[in-house]
């Protein structure tokens, strides 16, 4: 099966601090060794069961999916109230809230990865 993707950096090329982001994200997700492309905007690591792997939840569902329930995340996407995706942590506590700005699906991995990173800030 594909893996889902999309290419927010169309509409955000080079956005300043997602390198950063991803960066503190991957730490919280538990990839070693990152080794950043700047030609694909994105982080590569050595998985043990694949082999090598780019990381980017913001641009791969998948990989911010299963942030999200490593980190025992709660997500929520309304179209509702101002159109947001919102992440809380396993107790409750309210962690990001995204606007969709026109993607809800790219508005939700980029909560979960901010979520990602808060938590990890929030433990160092």
């Amino acid at each position: 099966m594909m893996a889902a993707s999309f290419n927010i950096w169309e509409r955000n090329p080079g956005r300043a601090g997602d390198r950063e982001l991803l960066e503190r994200a991957a730490r919280a997700y538990g990839c070693q060794g990152l080794d950043w492309r700047n030609g694909s905007l994105a982080f590569y690591y050595d998985d043990p069961e694949t082999g090598r792997e780019e990381w980017n939840p913001l641009q791969r569902l998948d990989q911010a999916m299963r942030l999200a329930v490593l980190k025992g995340f709660t997500v929520s996407t309304r179209a509702g109230n101002g159109h947001k995706s919102r992440v809380w942590d396993q107790f409750g506590v309210s962690l990001c809230t995204v606007g969709h700005n026109g993607d809800p699906v790219a508005a939700t991995c980029r909560a979960i990865v901010q979520a990602a990173a808060e938590v990890l800030d929030r433990s160092s």
